[in-house]
């Protein structure tokens, strides 16, 4: 089922980073990719949201400003559903759980952020069943759509992407002190991702850290490109 949260071909990204390499797919372990953490400004008037801590893979960039190979397959694998391209974002997403998680944090449940009309990408969902047959990270459908609403890409201003997330959400059961990895394909806003983690936190979860494939840069958007193993999970939530 083709679908999406915070999809995006967005019109604002900018400050382009020439020094970004993407990144590649045969790394050794001594030579990390260049992977990236983006907490996200939650705009006035949600008072009830509390940040979240975002990883991505890579960062994704539109055709305007110089689409890359990631990029590029970014859009065939979780916009169009062309479930072959898995195979190169596999090793990303295998050296992400084994060299960035270490110490007290690790993941018990992985799940995926709903689509806009509900139902959940099987991009995604192949991810998440890829995660529980390698690491035993159980996957399970945590977040339902309670509302439909438009596709974030149809809102330029950062504050109406998350009046359009806020609320069109819950959980569909209780946690009881796990760790959850929610997925996500394209991240701009961190609005999506947000929400769902304050919604599996209120249902009981002791955490819930934010993955994307990609992360879409905004002229608003302060991220930080992850280009040494010891920038764990736990270190750089750590330093926040």
């Amino acid at each position: 089922m083709r679908d999406s949260s915070d999809r995006d071909l967005d019109p604002e990204e900018s400050n382009d980073d020439s020094s970004y390499n993407p990144p590649s797919v045969d790394y050794p372990a001594e030579n990390p990719p260049v992977q990236i953490y983006y907490q996200p400004t939650i705009p006035e008037g949600f008072p009830d949201l509390t940040p979240c801590h975002i990883f991505g893979l890579g960062e994704y960039r539109s055709k305007r400003k110089g689409r890359n190979e990631f990029s590029s397959k970014l859009i065939d694998f979780a916009k169009e559903d062309d479930l072959s391209e898995f195979e190169y974002f596999a090793p990303h997403v295998d050296w992400f759980i084994k060299n960035r998680f270490d110490g007290d944090i690790s993941p018990d449940l992985v799940t995926v952020y709903p689509g806009h009309h509900g139902g959940y990408s099987d991009a995604l969902v192949k991810v998440c069943k890829e995660l529980e047959s390698e690491y035993d990270i159980v996957y399970r459908e945590l977040l339902s759509r309670t509302e439909n609403r438009p596709q974030q890409k149809n809102y330029n201003r950062n504050k109406e992407r998350w009046e359009n997330q806020d609320g069109s959400i819950s959980t569909t059961r209780s946690l009881s002190g796990e760790t959850v990895l929610l997925l996500d394909d394209v991240t701009t806003s961190g609005a999506s991702v947000t929400v769902g983690k304050n919604e599996l936190e209120d249902a009981g979860a002791n955490q819930a850290i934010g993955l994307c494939l990609g992360i879409s840069k905004r002229s608003r958007s302060i991220y930080h490109h992850l280009k040494e193993a010891t920038h764990t999970v736990g270190s750089v939530i750590s330093d926040e």
